[in-house]
């Protein structure tokens, strides 16, 4: 829906971006460049591959690569969108650690000290507040 909106908004940048596409040279390897040198085309169609194969069997994690093998260049610092891989691997993991992180003796030993900081931090504002009288 946002493709439709903005290109009846403003057509002209969406000729724009697909010509700059179209003609998508890559710079000349070396110089501190360093990229993935595979067509735009052909990473776009693995991306929806991937996707679509992701959708279909419920595998949220291929989300954050198809996303990645989208980009018009996919340079050196691209894969830090990766790291959304993490949470959501966990999430849909079975292996025991990913099982466990999940569980209820998880939640108390991760969320258990954040509430004790809190607690603490609580009783340290009550403290300064009847020693200052405010």
């Amino acid at each position: 829906m946002t493709v439709i909106v903005s290109a009846a908004v403003n057509p002209e940048v969406w000729l724009a971006w697909l010509a700059m596409l179209a003609r998508m040279d890559f710079p000349a390897l070396g110089d501190g460049l360093w990229f993935l040198p595979i067509p735009l085309w052909f990473r776009v169609l693995v991306a929806a591959a991937l996707i679509a194969w992701g959708a279909a069997h419920d595998r949220q994690w291929v989300l954050p690569i198809g996303i990645c093998l989208s980009l018009p260049t996919v340079w050196l610092n691209s894969p830090t969108i990766l790291v959304a891989l993490l949470p959501l691997a966990a999430a849909s993991a079975t292996t025991p650690a990913s099982v466990w992180l999940r569980s209820d003796a998880a939640r108390a030993v991760l969320v258990a000290p954040r509430l004790r900081v809190r607690t603490w931090l609580r009783w340290v504002a009550a403290q300064s507040r009847a020693t200052l009288g405010g």
